[in-house]
């Protein structure tokens, strides 16, 4: 006997891919957008379009195949519609309440090793789920099963549209009528007279580069020149801390918002104003600066752009992969892996440039082509590249491989700081610039979450010639102001700090877990800057209160 359907059967599979398709392709991006605007270049207006067009794709989708299962058969449909239903509340739940221990949109890649805890707790929300709601079915039948459905999805709609509302109406939204873009805009321009150089290779840890100098002396003769600050102290744990103060010489204590701590910190820099009064041209490459458009405009590579979109497609793949990043099961997460940088996919670029990448692949071959152009003004050149960070891509000769290590992409780093400094030579901007090779921190070792208060650092002044030297001399970061302006006065690499081999002191270090830098915690080093035994807790706390 044929059996019988009705629009009304229909409806809660109509409902419920509603409510569903809304959750995660409305509310999903923009909760995501509004919460972590500055992390985002373009506009909440041109978010619009890309939200409307995946929710009714999804949508469309949703109800084709709950429509298919409909003409199929009324059981295959009913149990069709009961997983989309258990699918559609667990990630919901997936989505708001087990996402708080995954890092940001910067792109370091989690240990998804360590997140065994969160697979466990996805599956138990899924058993639990899945469990309720096929009790249910059983005890009350299939169709009040489908009418409980649809009330619990229209009120799911319901409270997730007035949470949208609510975070819409109470956020305040930036204006980005246009944007202040980082560009590649004389990237390789240096100067006849007079060059200040700051390689800034990020997580390159001295002791791994010190290991792998005494195994293979090639890395200590690229570095010819140079002396290798092998005690150096960090400010911090992450880059986001680390680089205002490497420039400024500011600590942020969690006194204030960043993008206010940032803007004063560049704003009163004493090496930028020094920089200005010498008559430097400078460049900072960088992919965020975490400040306002006035501070924005020393830079000659930063531009003011209308903010552009170069490719939609791409757009709406990157807002799939963040949507699937924080509402996925822990398990398909590592699949929509995205970050910050991923976001320049598809910004159009000002016109004569391209946006700044910190790419070591893109740089290298950049390097590579001698692309190196001469001015006859002084220039500043603040270069951050991926360095030796997560993830680990790269053998000792920059070819991308699988499943690399993190020597390995240290090695790469050298052989990417080779062939910048044979480059510089081959067009004689080698001996007239002050050169800083360095990292903005150290790296993990032995699963030691406060081990990264030990990065390397090179230092050339202008017309420094010599072999490779190694100091033991006890250095912080809090000492690179000075250095700095006794470079650009003329020192040379090897007499910019006041503090010799053989001295002690106790050199200041903020840890805090990626995910709570709203916490700093104070450390000490009060020996060499590699020794676990050496960094002490002072008991002191810096907590961010809004």
């Amino acid at each position: 006997m044929k059996e019988k359907r009705s629009f009304k059967d229909f409806i809660p599979a109509l409902i419920v891919s509603f409510a569903a398709s809304f959750m995660l392709m409305v509310f999903a991006p923009i909760e995501i957008y509004y919460s972590n605007q500055d992390q985002f270049w373009f506009e909440i207006k041109q978010l619009i379009p890309v939200i409307f067009i995946i929710f009714v794709i999804f949508f469309v989708i949703s109800l084709l195949i709950l429509m298919l299962l409909f003409f199929i058969n009324r059981k295959v449909y009913n149990v069709g519609l009961i997983i989309y239903f258990i699918a559609f509340i667990s990630t919901y739940i997936q989505g708001n309440f087990l996402v708080k221990n995954l890092p940001g949109l910067d792109g370091t890649q989690p240990d998804w090793g360590s997140y065994i805890s969160e697979d466990i707790k996805t599956v138990v929300v899924w058993f639990i789920v899945s469990a309720i709601v096929i009790a249910g079915t059983i005890i009350f039948k299939t169709e009040k099963m489908k009418n409980a459905i649809s009330v619990v999805s229209v009120c799911m709609f319901l409270m997730i549209a007035v949470t949208m509302v609510t975070v819409v109406m109470t956020t305040k939204i930036a204006d980005k009528d246009y944007d202040m873009v980082i560009t590649d805009k004389d990237e390789f321009e240096m100067s006849t007279d007079t060059n200040f150089i700051i390689l800034l290779l990020d997580a390159t840890d001295a002791g791994t580069y010190k290991e792998l100098a005494e195994q293979h002396p090639e890395y200590a003769e690229i570095m010819k020149d140079f002396t290798f600050y092998d005690n150096t102290v960090c400010g911090y744990t992450f880059t986001k801390q680390s680089i205002p103060l490497v420039l400024t010489g500011q600590w942020y204590e969690n006194e204030k918002p960043f993008e206010q701590y940032a803007t004063e910190a560049y704003t009163n820099s004493p090496f930028f104003k020094k920089l200005e009064q010498k008559g430097y041209k400078m460049g900072l490459y960088e992919t965020e600066t975490y400040t306002t458009d006035n501070v924005m405009y020393k830079f000659s590579n930063i531009i003011k752009n209308r903010t552009g979109i170069s490719s939609y497609l791409t757009f709406a793949e990157r807002e799939i992969q963040i949507i699937g990043y924080k509402y996925a099961p822990f398990i398909l997460k590592r699949f929509c892996m995205v970050g910050n940088q991923d976001f320049e996919d598809f910004r159009a670029n000002p016109e004569g440039c391209e946006t700044y990448s910190l790419d070591n692949e893109i740089f290298y071959n950049k390097v590579k082509d001698n692309n190196i152009t001469k001015t006859d003004d002084k220039t500043f050149k603040f270069i951050h590249l991926w360095g030796a960070h997560v993830p680990f891509v790269y053998d000792k000769d920059m070819n991308v491989i699988e499943n690399g290590t993190y020597a390995q992409n240290v090695e790469a780093c050298m052989t990417m700081t080779k062939e910048y400094l044979d480059r510089l030579k081959e067009n004689n901007v080698y001996d007239n610039s002050v050169i800083i090779v360095m990292a903005d921190h150290g790296f993990y070792h032995d699963d030691e979450p406060s081990n990264r208060q030990h990065p390397i650092l090179f230092i050339k002044g202008k017309n420094e010639r010599h072999e490779y030297k190694v100091s033991e001399a006890p250095i912080s970061f809090d000492d690179l102001q000075d250095a700095y302006s006794r470079l650009i006065d003329g020192a040379t690499g090897e007499d910019v700090f006041d503090y010799k081999e053989g001295d002690e002191r106790k050199r200041r270090y903020l840890y805090f877990e990626y995910i709570h830098d709203d916490i700093l915690e104070e450390f000490y080093q009060e020996g060499y800057a590699g020794d676990m035994e050496t960094l002490k807790a002072t008991g002191r706390k810096y907590i961010y209160k809004e």
